[in-house]
């Protein structure tokens, strides 16, 4: 099981303290089937100690530089999005300008075959559901003859009852 730094940490400063308590007059130890003076163990352990702690100080100051950096961001996050905004309004037309404020001009998508029929098949079902026509069609549609009559015999004298309103 893996420990944290503060663990580990502790655990060295424990073992350092027991190997000059206890092993003060043990020089060296056989540790697998070397000899290694105490001092050099002692050594090691403090070594690992300086090492998670420089690793502890520096993980807080990334942590740190990161935490200044997020609130840097959300301080400038609208006023470049507006700049940046005005820039394009201005220099719309001038793409090598764009270029030098670091911003690519979009690109429009060219719509696919696929698409393009799926346009056309939604834009007719569109206007058979308004009932939308366009001039040629509208100028072909005459009234019905029904209609005409009716008008026709009003105009002689003809009346029949209409219905009361």
């Amino acid at each position: 099981m893996r420990k944290n730094s503060s663990a580990q940490i502790d655990d060295a400063s424990k073992a350092i303290e027991a190997i000059t308590k206890h092993l003060s007059k043990v020089k060296t130890v056989m540790l697998a089937g070397k000899t290694v003076a105490t001092s050099d163990v002692a050594a090691a352990l403090q070594a690992r100690i300086d090492a998670l702690r420089a690793a502890q100080s520096a993980r807080g100051a990334w942590l740190a530089a990161c935490s200044n950096e997020k609130a840097e961001q959300a301080n400038s996050d609208v006023l470049l999005r507006n700049f940046f905004l005005t820039v394009k309004a201005m220099f719309d037309t001038q793409p090598d300008v764009l270029a030098d404020f670091g911003i690519v001009p979009r690109k429009r998508a060219t719509p696919t075959a696929q698409t393009k029929a799926a346009a056309v098949v939604k834009s007719t079902a569109t206007r058979a559901a308004r009932l939308t026509v366009g001039p040629k069609a509208k100028a072909k549609i005459k009234a019905p003859a029904a209609s005409v009559n009716a008008k026709a015999s009003e105009s002689n004298g003809s009346s029949t009852p209409s219905a009361p309103k």
